[in-house]
């Protein structure tokens, strides 16, 4: 993972730890969503880091964060990107389909991951 995308990552988890009293919740959502989409317009491109999942994880993070406000949506989108950005395997079925099993033991399905991974897995595997 290249430098910028583990100081992205490790502002994630950072800010999924700041106290935000439940006044402020909807604001700093909001500032959060913002953050997000200057990431995903200017800063995903640079990072060299092409993301697992589909959604991806910046956009699963938006939808969690409109949802469920600050201090929720980002708990949610810190475990996803410590899943992403952690230990993993990738099987492939019998039928032929990817799986993405992540280090607590999560599981993910072909549905849930980006295509370049479960395309360029099988290709490996001929």
């Amino acid at each position: 993972m290249s430098l910028l995308a583990r100081c992205c990552c490790g502002a994630v988890g950072l800010a999924a730890r700041l106290p935000v009293p439940e006044r402020l919740d909807g604001l700093a959502a909001r500032a959060a969503i913002g953050a997000i989409k200057l990431y995903q317009r200017w800063l995903s491109p640079r990072t060299g880091v092409t993301c697992l999942f589909s959604p991806t994880c910046s956009h699963r993070a938006l939808a969690w964060l409109s949802v469920e406000g600050f201090s929720g949506g980002m708990r949610q989108a810190d475990a996803q990107l410590r899943r992403c950005g952690g230990a993993y395997s990738l099987t492939t079925t019998v039928s032929g389909e990817t799986w993405l099993v992540t280090a607590d033991s999560r599981r993910f399905g072909p549905e849930e991951l980006s295509p370049h991974i479960s395309n360029g897995f099988r290709a490996g595997m001929s």
